[in-house]
């Protein structure tokens, strides 16, 4: 699910101390005028903010259906760690912010990387660095985001199965 795309602005139902990241929106109505779907957003001063105030996005598209629907506005504060099943905001490959599911950390070579996945999406994200995670998603549409035991094990499972597609795919180039 991209977070940031241009849109209209939209009903607020977030705290009035909360910033809002989603382009388009007009610096009068106190929101950021920066664009959160450029390439190459530093994450920095993001995370600066969210630290403040919880950072609101606007997110597009149906990747984490019904959870999280399109257009639905997210809260999103910084987060030392996430655990399998959280729902995050991070910068993809593309340089656009992202707002998946979290299935698991692994160790690399320049760090952990995280494993993420929408909801109802086709397959898993490529791996992430930790660098590029922004945050924990705190709220949907105002209300708060409860991830439930079974959004954990969905999780666990989703990542099992990719691990396994993986290696299978490994065994049948050998």
């Amino acid at each position: 699910m991209n977070a940031g795309r241009r849109l209209p602005p939209a009903r607020r139902r977030a705290a009035p101390a909360t910033r809002s990241a989603t382009a388009g929106e007009s610096r009068r109505s106190g929101a950021l005028s920066a664009r959160a779907a450029a390439p190459g957003l530093p994450l920095a001063p993001l995370r600066a903010l969210a630290a403040e105030a919880p950072l609101l996005l606007r997110v597009t598209g149906g990747s984490m259906a019904p959870a999280i629907p399109a257009g639905a506005a997210v809260t999103v504060r910084p987060a030392a760690r996430c655990l399998p099943g959280d729902v995050v905001a991070f910068r993809g490959r593309d340089g656009r912010l992202r707002v998946h599911r979290a299935l698991a950390w692994l160790p690399s070579r320049g760090g952990a990387r995280l494993l993420a996945r929408g909801d109802a999406a086709a397959g898993r994200d490529p791996a992430v660095p930790a660098a590029d995670l922004l945050g924990r998603v705190e709220t949907v549409d105002g209300a708060p985001l409860r991830v439930r035991p079974a959004d954990r094990l969905r999780a666990v499972g989703a990542l099992a199965a990719a691990l396994l597609r993986s290696s299978t795919r490994r065994l049948g180039r050998a």
